[in-house]
Parts: C-alpha cells; structure tokens; sequence
C-alpha cells in the first residue's frame, strides 16, 4: 500500500516582467467529449488573454501532464513515437527569448481547470476569450490572493 501525504499547493505569479501561460485539459466520459483551457496573466496576475477549444477526439494519456512536462524538458530521452510532437513543442518555444516549462497540480491550476471544463462545453473550434468569463473571476482572486488547497501525494 502506497502512504501519502496531504500538502499545500497554490497558484505562483510570474516574475517581474514575465507573463505566465497555464493550460489544462477536461474529458467528460460520459458525454464522450474533451476540451482544453489556457488562460494567460501578467506578473501581477491579472488577465492578459485566453482560450477554450473543445476537441473533436481525445487521447487517454496513462499518465499525469507531468509525463508531457518531462517529455518537454527531456527530449532525447523518449522514444520515437513521442520524439517528434516533443521536438516540435521545444521548437516553439526556442522562438521566445526566455521561458521555463514546470508541471503544476490541478489544484494550483484552478484558472486553466475552469476553462479546459469550458472547452468540454463551447461551440465551434477555439474560442479566444478577450476577458475572463465572469465566473472566472472568483478564482482568479483567490490565486493573486495566494489562497492554498489541499493536494494528497504519493510518498
């Protein structure tokens, strides 16, 4: 039996001069339907911009984003099935003068949770949201707030 431990976890603010990109992504099994979020905030984190999409197929990833974050930061070390799609990603980002790529819990994530559930639910492909939806808007404060939630990890 695996023991494990309740820890804090919260939502960081980007450093100074730095814009901070959380995404996510929902699957509703039982309607059979997926979506992703992304939401983008400045240093301060208030609201830069964001995105919902539903997604027309979905894959089941037998691991946590974690494994993608990995993937990202570690590229040589993952087969040639993935290779690829990590290659292209790393690609991508070479185009930004700066960044870092770190894996973040759910419950530090609550923005990009909210609109990946979104996304599950939209219309049409992406939808870039000019300002927060107003239900957003409760979380957010809580995240510049620096407000905690409880998250139970494998010891």
């Amino acid at each position: 039996m695996q023991r494990s431990e309740e820890i804090l976890v919260s939502w960081e603010k980007a450093n100074a001069g730095w814009v901070k990109v959380n995404s996510d992504g929902a699957v509703k099994h039982s309607i059979r339907f997926a979506g992703c979020g992304v939401i983008i905030r400045d240093e301060i984190g208030g609201w830069i911009g964001g995105v919902i999409r539903p997604l027309e197929r979905y894959i089941l990833l037998e691991s946590d984003s974690k494994a993608l974050v990995d993937g990202i930061l570690q590229v040589e070390n993952f087969g040639a099935e993935f290779s690829g799609l990590f290659s292209e990603i790393c690609c991508i980002l070479q185009e930004f003068i700066d960044f870092h790529v770190q894996h973040r819990w759910r419950q530090a994530n609550l923005c990009a949770d909210f609109l990946a559930d979104l996304g599950v639910r939209c219309n049409g492909s992406c939808n870039v949201l000019v300002g927060p939806p107003t239900e957003l808007s409760n979380l957010m404060i809580a995240d510049v707030a620096g407000t905690s939630m409880p998250r139970f990890v494998h010891l």
